[in-house]
């Protein structure tokens, strides 16, 4: 149970990761080494560190978790606010040529890797996919770093990001579904959670999509248009829709 103890102790360990950061990233920018990295680098240092343990122990591990997720929300969030759809729908070629090869390549030479080391067909297939995934959140700080997101190669790497992630959470579900029921740890028949996986994503489309069009602009006008209320609204969709995914998975 957190109490007010554990969230000043977790707030005073955070004010010090935050200046170590702040400070190693000085530095790097001096080589032209993106910042984020800083923070990579602060993260892996700390956990061989007594700070790194207490992040990690049971009264402190709650808070980072929220922050994580958190953290992950708001950086798709902002990953989504820099793509134009028009844009991308102009570089769909370019997108889905490099999608295959960012996808298959790693995915193949995982399976071939994992075989000659001798393992089942199975395990391979899984190393396989999780070689697939794309580090979005080191690339695109780094993109907008450099002011590099508007332009082409910025649009192509984000529009592979995003279709490569779309992708790989689909197969993943599935697999992770299909390897629960052979294994019997599955509530139900794998082909009926497999079927209603698909739905659910599809319907998340659907609600997406509605969205967008119809109760979004009605929305963002009913209050004067300012910043802070778009912000306001924009933090309603993007939790409304967050537990809707938490809620059908």
């Amino acid at each position: 149970m957190v109490n007010e103890n554990h969230l000043a102790e977790f707030l005073l360990i955070l004010g010090v990761l935050f200046a170590l950061t702040y400070c190693l990233a000085g530095l790097l920018v001096q080589v032209r080494i993106p910042a984020i990295i800083a923070a990579l680098f602060v993260g892996m240092f700390i956990h061989y560190t007594t700070l790194g343990e207490r992040l990690l122990s049971p009264e402190l591990l709650p808070l980072i978790n929220v922050l994580a997720q958190l953290g992950v929300l708001f950086l798709l969030f902002f990953i989504g606010l820099q793509i134009d759809l028009q844009k991308m729908r102009s570089l769909g070629a370019d997108i889905l040529y490099c999608t295959g090869l960012n996808t298959i390549i790693p995915f193949i030479f995982g399976m071939i890797v994992m075989l000659l080391l001798g393992y089942g067909w199975l395990l391979a297939f899984i190393i396989g996919l999780t070689r697939m995934p794309t580090a979005e959140a080191v690339i695109v700080p780094i993109l907008d770093e450099f002011q590099l997101i508007r332009t082409r190669v910025g649009e192509i790497i984000i529009g592979v990001g995003t279709l490569d992630d779309v992708i790989e959470i689909v197969i993943i579900t599935i697999v992770s579904i299909w390897i629960s029921g052979s294994l019997g740890l599955a509530a139900g028949d794998v082909g009926s959670e497999i079927l209603a996986v698909m739905i659910s994503f599809v319907l998340f489309l659907f609600i997406a999509w509605l969205s967008y069009r119809w109760i979004v602009p009605r929305l963002a006008n009913y209050l004067p248009v300012r910043v802070s209320h778009l912000m306001m609204l924009c933090i309603v969709i993007m939790f409304s829709l967050y537990q809707y995914i938490i809620i059908i998975y």
